[in-house]
């Protein structure tokens, strides 16, 4: 829905030009500013815990499959594997359709902008707090864009390394201790 309205924002603006479709933009754009406002409050927190769920669900995963590989029957992990990829899909495209409103609210910025350098008469209606950008956040701990989803998968990545490496060494260590005696 955000989308949507953002998107029909900058089709008015690159449509007309007058100072009535600008005020309707300033105004549609103070609107839209606040509904993102809402939605942070609404779903910040779901969102983050989501993440969070996520998150811990693959860490889990990881260090389950290298710890027990020999242990875990296939069904379990289909099923598994199924519900991580369910998880990770619907995060993706939370991540994908924040970004997707950033884009284009930043289209609108820059088309502002030119309208501004243009026509000096306009100057006086486009008001500076309409610049304004969205910004989307889960709980405020961190913003979604689809930057934070390659953050992420570099701590997943970390942290699967780190077990690796953790079950190597013990693995040394527990061979070393059977040649002693």
């Amino acid at each position: 829905m955000l989308l949507s309205r953002y998107r029909f924002v900058k089709r008015l603006l690159m449509e007309g030009r007058g100072i009535q479709v600008l005020r309707k933009c300033a105004y549609n754009l103070f609107v839209l500013k606040e509904t993102t406002d809402i939605f942070n409050e609404i779903f910040g927190w779901p969102v983050l815990f989501l993440v969070l769920y996520t998150s811990l669900k693959l860490l889990y995963y990881f260090e389950s499959a290298i710890n027990d590989v020999v242990r875990v029957k296939t069904e379990l992990i289909i099923v598994d594997i199924s519900l991580i990829f369910i998880y990770v899909i619907g995060t993706f495209v939370i991540f994908v359709k924040c970004d997707d409103v950033l884009k284009e609210a930043e289209e609108i910025f820059y088309l502002l902008q030119k309208i501004k350098a243009k026509n000096k008469k306009l100057q006086d209606v486009i008001v500076t707090n309409v610049y304004v950008l969205p910004k989307f956040s889960a709980a405020k701990f961190f913003s979604l864009e689809k930057a934070t989803i390659f953050k992420m998968l570099s701590s997943l990545i970390t942290f699967v390394l780190v077990i690796f490496q953790l079950k190597f060494l013990m693995w040394d260590v527990f061979d070393e201790a059977h040649h002693r005696k």
